[in-house]
C-alpha cells in the first residue's frame, strides 16, 4: 500500500515529512499504529526520523519499511526486543555502521518478509534464521556476510524468495536445501560459494536463478526446476562441466554471456 493513497491522516499508518529542517509527526494515535513508510529524503515525501524510535513504543507494529531513506549511524535493533509483532520488516540500502547480524530479528516469529539488503551487515547468518518458519522473502544481498549459508535454512519451507549476491559466503549449498520446494527465485551470485547443485534439482517451482561469480563444480543437473518455466539463468563464471539438458536448452538460451 502507497501512503501516499491513504494519506497521513490514515490512523492505522504513521507517518512523517521531512522539510530538511525537522520531522513533522501527523496527529496518529502511536498506541495504535501498525506501519512505518518512509521513502528517500531527497523525493520530499514520507519519511521517519530512525532516531525516535527506540523511544516511540509501537508494541503493536506490523509494518516497517525504511528501504533507501539515507539513514545512519547505529540502528536501534534492541527496539525490536518489544515489537514482536512483525510480518515485514525493510530497511535495505541504508549506509548504517557495520553490526554483526542482528539477533533481536531471530525473536521476530511472525515475519512474512524480510530485507535487509545493503545495511551494512556483518558475519555469518545465524543458525537460527531457521526459527523464522513463516518467511516467504528473504534477502541479505550487499553486506559484509562471511561463513556458510547455515543448514537450518532448509526449515524455511514457505520461502519463495531467497537473495544473498554479494557477499563474502563460502561453502557448499547446504545439505536440505532440497526442502525450500516453494522456491521460485535464488540469488547468490558474486559470492565464493563452492560445490555441485545436486540440492537444487529438486527446486520444482524454481523460474530465477542467478550463482555466476562463485566456485561451483560438477555437472549441471539434468533435472533443474522446471527447465521450460525458468524465466532467467546465469550460472557462469563458475567450475561447471558436462553437456547442457536437452530440457534446459531453452532456458539457458536466456544467460547473459560472461566471461
Amino acid at each position: 500500500m502507497d501512503p501516499a493513497a491513504s494519506g497521513p491522516r490514515d490512523s492505522s499508518v504513521l507517518t512523517m515529512q521531512s522539510n530538511h529542517k525537522s520531522s513533522v509527526l501527523w496527529d496518529v494515535q502511536v498506541s495504535d499504529t501498525e506501519t512505518i513508510y518512509t521513502r528517500h529524503p531527497d523525493s520530499a515525501s514520507w519519511q521517519i526520523d530512525a532516531r525516535i524510535i527506540p523511544f516511540i513504543h509501537l508494541t503493536q507494529l506490523k509494518f516497517l519499511y525504511l528501504q533507501l531513506s539515507g539513514y545512519f549511524g547505529v540502528f536501534p535493533w534492541n527496539s525490536f526486543t518489544k515489537i514482536t509483532t512483525f510480518v515485514e520488516l525493510n530497511i535495505g540500502d541504508n549506509p548504517f555502521d557495520i553490526t554483526p547480524f542482528p539477533k533481536q530479528i531471530l525473536q521476530l516469529k511472525n515475519l512474512n518478509v524480510l530485507l535487509l539488503y545493503n545495511c551494512s551487515i556483518s558475519g555469518q547468518i545465524p543458525s537460527e534464521i531457521g526459527n523464522l518458519t513463516d518467511l516467504i522473502d528473504l534477502e541479505l544481498s550487499q553486506n559484509f556476510l562471511s561463513g556458510s549459508i547455515p543448514l537450518e535454512i532448509s526449515n524455511l519451507k514457505n520461502l519463495k524468495y531467497l537473495k544473498i549476491w554479494r557477499n563474502n559466503l563460502t561453502g557448499k549449498l547446504p545439505f536440505g536445501f532440497r526442502n525450500l520446494t516453494n522456491l521460485e527465485q535464488f540469488d547468490a551470485c558474486n559470492n565464493r560459494l563452492e560445490g555441485d547443485l545436486s540440492e537444487l534439482k529438486f527446486l520444482n517451482k524454481l523460474v530465477w536463478l542467478q550463482l555466476y561469480n562463485n566456485n561451483f563444480s560438477g555437472e549441471l543437473p539434468m533435472k533443474l526446476g522446471s527447465w521450460t518455466e525458468f524465466d532467467f539463468i546465469d550460472i557462469s563464471t563458475n567450475h561447471l562441466s558436462g553437456p547442457i539438458p536437452p530440457e534446459g536448452k531453452g532456458g539457458l538460451g536466456q544467460m547473459p554471456g560472461r566471461g
